[in-house]
């Protein structure tokens, strides 16, 4: 098996972390969520306790500069052990991911990318994004709707070595295609 690394690209709710942990078990590769980093900060930290997630401000930019230093290390350290990983929050405009490709040749990691685009149903975003707010007090659909829907751009082909859209009809198939791309 080759030495890839897989960014997960999608608006937020569209199932990326989901499709990634199942991808994390299929392949057993190491999976970095800046998600994950993002709430066990904000969970443990005093200082960053009350900072809202769905939003930018400056608390959570602050979070957000200490999620990109530990991912960045994060995928450093297995890229100079020879592992393939999955990044999820890879990008959602051109900009980062071009970003993301200029960290990767500073650091001399020079590897395959393969961008998995996950798409879901609007109407299925807003409902799981609705839940989010319910479970606590954030902005997520006040968020999506004005910032993140309008500021996204689509991933494409020469952005990557391997572009892959999955929906709920193709989870399996996707699946086959970045197994084969990585044993190829």
């Amino acid at each position: 098996m080759r030495q890839v690394i897989i960014g997960m690209v999608g608006h937020p709710a569209s199932g990326k972390s989901t499709f990634a942990k199942r991808l994390t078990k299929e392949l057993g590769i190491s999976h970095i969520n800046k998600d994950d980093i993002r709430d066990f900060l904000v969970e443990n930290i005093f200082e960053y306790r009350d900072a809202d997630k769905s939003y930018s401000n400056e608390k959570i930019s602050s979070v957000n500069r200490v999620v990109k230093v530990a991912s960045d290390e994060l995928m450093e350290e297995l890229a100079a052990r020879g592992k393939s990983f999955i990044i999820d929050g890879y990008g959602k405009i051109k900009e980062q991911r071009n970003e993301m490709k200029k960290f990767f040749k500073e650091k001399n990691i020079l590897l395959p990318v393969i961008i998995v685009y996950v798409v879901e149903e609007r109407e299925v975003i807003l409902k799981r994004l609705k839940k989010r707010d319910e479970n606590n007090a954030t902005k997520w659909v006040e968020n999506f709707l004005k910032v993140w829907e309008p500021g996204f751009s689509e991933p494409i082909k020469n952005e990557c070595d391997l572009l892959i859209k999955v929906t709920k009809t193709n989870v399996s198939e996707s699946i086959e295609l970045i197994r084969d791309f990585i044993n190829s």
